[in-house]
């Protein structure tokens, strides 16, 4: 059974921004890109989003984040993006 793990949105929302760079978008690349982080997992964008909404990811999301292209994501450093 996969355990689910609450968010601190902001803390969860700048490790992504600079652990995956590869998933940025926007004008300066300032932003994070749902649409190619999805793409990547083989999710929806709005599966991505729910994390955000809801404030809860499952552990093995957070275990497959670690593992996209040019990710340079820890569990450790994601540890610190959920809430306590």
């Amino acid at each position: 059974m996969e355990c689910d793990v609450n968010l601190d949105f902001q803390k969860f929302y700048k490790a992504l921004l600079l652990g995956l760079p590869n998933h940025r978008g926007g004008p300066s690349g300032s932003l994070l890109s749902f649409a190619r982080i999805a793409d990547d997992l083989g999710i929806s964008r709005q599966a991505v989003r729910a994390w955000f909404v809801t404030g809860h990811i499952s552990l093995k999301s957070l275990r497959h984040l670690t593992k996209l292209p040019g990710s340079t994501l820890t569990l450790e450093a994601l540890a610190e993006a959920l809430s306590k």
